[in-house]
């Protein structure tokens, strides 16, 4: 699905594009919202977050839930200006999002196209909030809270966590299992790796290969 929304991405949205957007119908990276009542500019933030904490997407205003393009209102006196709403989207997403913004003519009304990467670190909206893209109970693709217990694989995902590289702190240098050590050196010695290494005591190995770390006065 990735790959796909990239190549959305690459160019600016047209009518082709925008009617092979409206066949696919409502994914976890593509989602229809009507703009009857016109959509408030906190719902589009919300939006765009969302896809920015998930594989990114395209938010199509103007689209009813069955892919009924209705139009969109004029979000800017009598027009949508497309760089006064991108504007407004990076100032009110933190980190700043930079969205590409466009309209696109349709025989049943305007649709605006606003195109989201995803983003590698967590957002929000500046008001705290911070969502991401779901499939629901109901198997349908939603915008969901963000919790911060549901953040670590998300973080895991981006390559800012690494779970395996936390420290233990119950644990000591004495709980390490000898053999291992004679295993990692043989690995080495297979492998063709640093012969220098083979000399090492098992607390050296340890720092070397960075298993253990300095916490306070002692070795974690």
């Amino acid at each position: 699905m990735i790959q796909k929304w990239m190549t959305f991405s690459m160019n600016e949205i047209d009518f082709a594009k925008l009617e092979s957007l409206l066949k696919q119908g409502e994914t976890s990276e593509i989602e229809f919202k009507s703009d009857k009542r016109q959509i408030s500019d906190l719902d589009i933030y919300e939006e765009v977050v969302a896809f920015a904490n998930t594989n990114g997407g395209v938010l199509l205003i103007g689209v009813e839930n069955d892919g009924q393009v209705t139009g969109a209102k004029p979000h800017h006196g009598r027009s949508t200006d497309t760089l006064k709403l991108q504007s407004a989207i990076f100032g009110n997403t933190v980190p700043n999002i930079n969205a590409r913004v466009s309209v696109v003519s349709h025989p049943d009304g305007e649709v605006i196209v606003i195109e989201v990467d995803r983003y590698p670190e967590i957002c929000a909206t500046t008001n705290g909030k911070c969502l991401h893209r779901i499939i629901a109970g109901d198997a349908k693709p939603a915008t969901s809270p963000f919790y911060p217990r549901d953040q670590q694989s998300r973080r895991i995902d981006l390559g800012s966590l690494d779970v395996s590289a936390q420290a233990v702190e119950a644990a000591t240098v004495e709980d390490f299992d000898p053999i291992q050590f004679v295993r990692l050196k043989r690995a080495v010695e297979r492998l063709g790796g640093d012969k220098a290494i083979l000399a090492f005591d098992n607390l050296d190995l340890a720092k070397a290969f960075k298993l253990v770390e300095t916490i306070g006065d002692r070795l974690v």
